[in-house]
């Protein structure tokens, strides 16, 4: 399309400005997903290699440090710590690990995955928010619920509901759906950290705060981010509940080519008639293009 729109603004005597962002493919490393958890032999996956910054944030959980991932969009941040999560719960089925999202509304794709990965080591997993909890009293019973939630390797939740649970267990340790999760908490991970506004973000640096103080082991963290400017304040931070250190992998996202045309002038109807109408010309002499 940047062809057309090009030649039609130049025979229309439209001047414009033209650029483009070049592709950026990230680094890949020496090894498969398949390499690293024989597992994934058995899904399309486990043929393809890892990113660097996939096996290097890998490397740093196996070590026992907090990371912090800074990584764009379709970078595969997920696969990087579900691939130290279910290497060790192939060894010990009582991992433990919660995973927190903004909304669940917002972590659809991923919840798909790692319900999908976490089956292929024989674990479990578990997504929960109000309105998940109420499904599940309704369906299931409150009984239920509470062991479904404390056998489960991997909870995914929000910093929202986890307040409002931790508040039971604070009060009464016996409440909360789930209380037998947090004195043997293993992996924290904050995913979508740049949906977060200020506000926001310092409630969730408490409840970080408040689920390292609580478990009998301190949890490593992971932090998953595509525009972090300060990671090692958040790293330090990180250190200073966890008695972890940490370290800060970066990598890029996946992109294809993208052009772009600022166009100057007025009247812009005309030109953008003419640019639907060759757009759709050039679709039908080139499908391929839709």
């Amino acid at each position: 399309m940047g062809l057309i729109t090009k030649n039609v603004l130049e025979r229309k005597g439209y001047s414009f400005i033209f650029f483009t962002d070049p592709p950026v493919e990230p680094s890949y490393s020496s090894l498969k997903f398949k390499d690293v958890l024989p597992e994934f032999s058995s899904i399309e996956l486990g043929d393809k290699p890892l990113y660097k910054h996939q096996l290097e944030a890998y490397e740093s959980l196996m070590k026992g440090l907090n990371v912090l991932l800074k990584a764009g969009t379709g970078s595969g941040k997920t696969e990087a710590w579900m691939l130290y999560a279910l290497n060790r719960i192939r060894e010990d089925k009582r991992f433990r690990t919660i995973a927190l999202y903004p909304t669940l509304a917002l972590a659809n794709d991923q919840i798909r995955r790692i319900e999908k990965y976490v089956g292929l080591v024989g674990g479990k997993s578990i997504q929960i928010d109000g309105v998940k909890k109420e499904e599940y009293v309704k369906k299931h019973g409150l009984s239920w619920l509470r062991e479904a939630s404390g056998s489960s390797n991997i909870v995914i939740s929000n910093p929202a509901f986890l307040m409002h649970d931790l508040k039971k267990y604070l009060l009464r340790k016996t409440q909360g759906i789930l209380a037998s999760l947090y004195s043997k908490l293993d992996l924290i991970i904050i995913d979508e950290l740049d949906f977060y506004d200020p506000r926001s973000l310092a409630f969730l640096m408490s409840v970080l705060q408040i689920l390292s103080d609580i478990s009998d082991v301190k949890p490593q963290v992971a932090v998953l981010t595509a525009t972090l400017s300060n990671p090692e304040d958040m790293g330090d931070f990180l250190k200073k509940a966890t008695g972890r250190d940490y370290r800060v992998v970066e990598g890029e996202a996946f992109r294809i080519t993208n052009h772009y045309y600022i166009v100057l002038g007025k009247n812009m109807r005309e030109v953008y008639n003419s640019v639907r109408r060759l757009w759709g010309e050039a679709v039908k002499a080139r499908p391929e293009l839709s």
